[in-house]
């Protein structure tokens, strides 16, 4: 069995949940979709059914990624949250750092920002059922309010921390900069590869990346041997 790595885990709940979760609430208005999630008790889950429902989560979570980036991250710009000047390197240690940032901070803001997005949806047009008859009385929208702000709280969190800090490791003074500062559908900046600019920049962010990388990597370790070697106290 594969085991579970950050990288993973962070498209896990970039896509995967964010995808299952839109296409079981999506069911409950679509019979057909229902059908493809439910199981009988008597009959064991296909391998053919199991990849179709995970596939099409993955379809569904790439989608909602498009509407976040289109609604959700213009609104955090548009209240204060400046995404930084930027542009990478070709080079493994920055390559390696960058990648660092986004499976500690940009995965969970996509985790937020998609969930964001389906409690704004069950507020505006419940589902039908009993949970939709539960989602539409007072309390049930309180609730929908609590968790939308939650989100939102969230998102915007771990955002400012991935764009807070990653220019010490990518920043580049405004006059060596693309004029496309906005990031990509995936956090990334456009010119991550370095295109164009000037070569003492790229060496400058190289030589920090290459510094910081060994301090992030060591800090990771020391915490998973932390995590691994506690010991609970028996009853």
């Amino acid at each position: 069995m594969t085991p579970v790595t950050d990288r993973s885990f962070g498209l896990l709940i970039a896509y995967l949940l964010p995808g299952f979760s839109a296409l079981w609430l999506w069911g409950r208005r679509v019979p057909a979709i229902n059908s493809w999630l439910a199981t009988a008790p008597q009959h064991s889950p296909s391998v053919g059914g199991f990849l179709y429902v995970t596939v099409s989560s993955v379809a569904v979570g790439l989608v909602l990624s498009t509407l976040r980036w289109a609604i959700v991250d213009r609104l955090h710009h548009h209240t204060g949250l400046t995404a930084p000047k930027w542009r990478g390197a070709e080079d493994g240690p920055a390559i390696g750092v960058y990648q660092l940032m986004v499976d500690l901070h940009y995965r969970y803001y996509q985790f937020y920002g998609a969930f964001l997005l389906l409690a704004v949806g069950l507020l505006l047009s419940p589902p039908g059922g009993e949970l939709g008859a539960a989602l539409r009385t007072a309390s049930g929208r309180l609730w929908l309010v609590a968790l939308a702000s939650l989100f939102l709280a969230a998102s915007r969190d771990t955002l400012e921390k991935c764009y807070s800090r990653t220019p010490s490791l990518w920043a580049f003074p405004d006059s060596l900069n693309s004029d496309r500062n906005e990031p990509m559908t995936n956090g990334g900046p456009h010119d991550a590869c370095g295109e164009g600019g000037d070569d003492a920049g790229v060496l400058l962010a190289v030589d920090q990346a290459s510094s910081a990388l060994p301090v992030l990597e060591t800090a990771k370790e020391e915490q998973e041997k932390a995590s691994s070697s506690t010991e609970f106290p028996s009853a």
